[in-house]
């Protein structure tokens, strides 16, 4: 038996109340995704029920046979919600506090599991996101619809993309200049390596910027940011490194941020080549966002 098969995920939820046992959910496997009986007979010795906490335990390699099966019971967290969809590509808008994918299967605060909750079909075919946004950035995810199509934008996915556009409110205590190029060297650091520090060496980082609000009173500027490469805290670690933080970053502020704050960064515009056809999505701008320009 192929090592995936024994290995188990932490817990899974389910909201049929009916199911109580682990008899009561292999049936409800046969029933909901017609499953033969040579499948359930596969993998019913390596499923069990863990009645303290309503949870099951069971296989990875069963988890991947059926798409609907991580449920969003009574969850709290703002929702990811799809906005648009041409050609192969679903464009989602991924809330802040949100991973991309799912680091565990138990795990409920990602796109991936919205996806698998919300729109199964489309889960099924085995696509998904052709980048990421980091656990507190938030905005437009672009998801390739098939598996074949998400294979093609990653072999060459720096020659498809064409443009990646930001917003972000910054510290500005030192008058950033209207528009202007960051441009670092960038080597990861901290604690497992989560943090993001410029060092001496060939720039391995540039983007660059338009500034199109500034607000005396907080001392603050609204900017848009231009993406070329797209690395870890890309944006985040080179406006630090300026001398102007982003609002909201408790990894990257030397100001102490409360629980409640968040940073204060949004993915807007997303354009890409695809089979010579150029794909531009864009999603509106939050209302902290939504300012006169100067």
């Amino acid at each position: 038996m192929p090592y995936s098969e024994k290995k188990l995920t932490e817990f899974c939820l389910f909201p049929d109340s009916k199911i109580k046992n682990t008899q009561d959910f292999l049936l409800w496997l046969q029933e909901s995704f017609s499953f033969s009986g040579q499948k359930i007979k596969k993998y019913k010795d390596l499923c069990s029920f863990k009645k303290s906490k309503d949870v099951f335990s069971i296989p990875i390699d069963l988890l991947n046979e059926f798409p609907n099966c991580t449920y969003l019971n009574n969850c709290s967290l703002e929702m990811p919600f799809l906005h648009s969809q041409e050609g192969p590509f679903y464009a989602f808008v991924k809330p802040h506090k949100t991973h991309t994918l799912s680091l565990l299967y138990s795990q409920q605060d990602s796109l991936e599991v919205f996806v698998r909750w919300k729109y199964p079909q489309l889960f099924a075919e085995k696509g998904g996101p052709l980048y990421r946004l980091d656990y507190e950035t938030y905005g437009l995810i672009l998801w390739a619809k098939t598996q074949e199509v998400l294979f093609q934008i990653r072999k060459k996915f720096h020659s498809s993309i064409k443009r990646k556009e930001y917003v972000a409110i910054v510290e500005d205590l030192n008058q950033l200049p209207n528009k202007g190029i960051l441009a670092y060297c960038f080597a990861s650091s901290g604690p497992k390596g989560n943090k993001m520090r410029p060092i001496k060496g060939p720039e391995n980082s540039h983007l660059s910027y338009e500034k199109f609000f500034y607000d005396k009173k907080s001392s603050r500027s609204w900017i848009k940011i231009f993406l070329e490469e797209g690395r870890r805290h890309q944006i985040r670690a080179s406006f630090s490194a300026a001398g102007y933080p982003i609002v909201g970053d408790a990894l990257y502020s030397s100001k102490k941020i409360g629980i409640e704050e968040v940073l204060q960064l949004f993915c807007t515009s997303y354009s890409l080549m695809f089979q010579e056809k150029i794909f531009t999505f864009s999603v509106p701008l939050p209302k902290q966002f939504d300012v006169s320009v100067e």
